[in-house]
């Protein structure tokens, strides 16, 4: 009973967490579509035409730094996720502060893990990094199995879109410990688009 109780817990803090980051998401979205690529320089002025500078020679041109636009940014934009991961004792001081809501600890470090995971998505050089430290997650028997699922999961997701991250991932899974297992069979594979 209470492995069904830790496992329909664990899907309700996946599911709260997806759609509270694609509410945020499509917010997010609306308020850049409304913005406009010209500016107002006063209200009764109307609108103003952007202009962009012409360098004025060609050694202007040659001096300007040059941008590798191939190179995409990292997928890690803040600490390693193993330190991010909530503790255990804040894990229980939450749930026993308001046991009808998912841990918000657990909330946030579900967002991050989405937020990676949609950047990590974009390359398979992006994928290989974040499986790197979705692995030291995953093996960190410091966090506790509900977060070390949460890197599974997203593992799960990286090697579903990069096939050759399977090796790398069952490996992963065959050392899991079994209680993060256990919360990695209530959640349904993920569909991504490849």
């Amino acid at each position: 009973m209470r492995a069904r109780t830790i496992g329909a817990l664990t899907i309700l803090i996946v599911l709260v967490g997806v759609g509270w980051l694609l509410t945020r998401q499509s917010k997010t979205e609306a308020t850049d579509s409304v913005q406009t690529s010209t500016e107002t320089a006063d209200s009764t002025q109307g609108p103003v035409p952007r202009v962009e500078e012409q360098p004025s020679s060609p050694a202007a041109v040659e001096s300007e730094p040059k941008v590798n636009a191939a190179v995409p940014p990292p997928v890690q934009s803040g600490p390693p996720i193993t330190s991010l991961a909530p503790k255990r004792e804040e894990l229980r001081a939450q749930v026993k502060a308001n046991p009808h809501q998912p841990p918000e600890a657990m909330l946030a470090f579900t967002a991050e893990l989405y937020e990676r995971r949609v950047r990590a998505l974009e390359s398979e050089e992006l994928a290989k990094d974040y499986f790197k430290e979705l692995q030291n997650c995953a093996r960190d028997n410091a966090s506790p199995a509900n977060a070390q699922a949460m890197c599974l999961v997203n593992a799960r997701y990286l090697k579903i879109k990069y096939s050759s991250l399977a090796p790398s991932y069952e490996q992963l899974e065959r050392e899991a410990n079994p209680d993060t297992l256990r919360f990695l069979k209530n959640v349904r594979p993920p569909k991504v688009a490849k």
